[in-house]
Parts: C-alpha cells; sequence; structure tokens
C-alpha cells in the first residue's frame, strides 16, 4: 500500500540511499554491492556442475521449457535475462 511504500523510502532516505532525484551516489553503490553479492551467491551451484552439468541441464530442461512457452507462460522481458526460447 502506499503508506508501506512511503514508510520503506523514509527509511532509504535516512540511509542516504535516496535524495530528490531518485537512487543516490550511495543508492547506487548499494544496489551494486547488492547485486554483485547475489551474483556470487548465485554462482556455486553452477559452479558445482561444471560446464558439461550445465550443458546436460540445459538439454534435459528444454522439454519442459517448450511447454511452458507452448502454455504462454514464458514472461517477455523477464527480469533475470533469460533469453528468448527457441
Amino acid at each position: 500500500d502506499d503508506e508501506a511504500w512511503d514508510d520503506a523510502a523514509a527509511r532509504r532516505t535516512a540511509r542516504g540511499w535516496l535524495d530528490g532525484a531518485g537512487l543516490s551516489a550511495e543508492g547506487l553503490a548499494m544496489v551494486a554491492a547488492i547485486e554483485a553479492d547475489t551474483d556470487r551467491l548465485a554462482l556455486r551451484p553452477w559452479r558445482a556442475l561444471g560446464d558439461v552439468g550445465c550443458d546436460r541441464l540445459a538439454e534435459l530442461l528444454t522439454p519442459v521449457r517448450r511447454a511452458v512457452v507452448a502454455a504462454g507462460e514464458w514472461p517477455a522481458g523477464n527480469p533475470i535475462g533469460v533469453p528468448e526460447p527457441d
């Protein structure tokens, strides 16, 4: 709701992450740090699989991906950068 958004914005402004124009330099730095941490943490399972394992997983998931697309459940412009399915 609007009150929750306003409260969250006030907290981020108090931390110096937001200013009148949007994200401050400190806010942008925090976003970059969070994204870097997310990327680092998300790599662990892919590293464990290795290149061959990742290729095999992609092969095994291809029918699932095609079924999701055929059902109309593939989001356009998905937020995680997954390429459009073939």
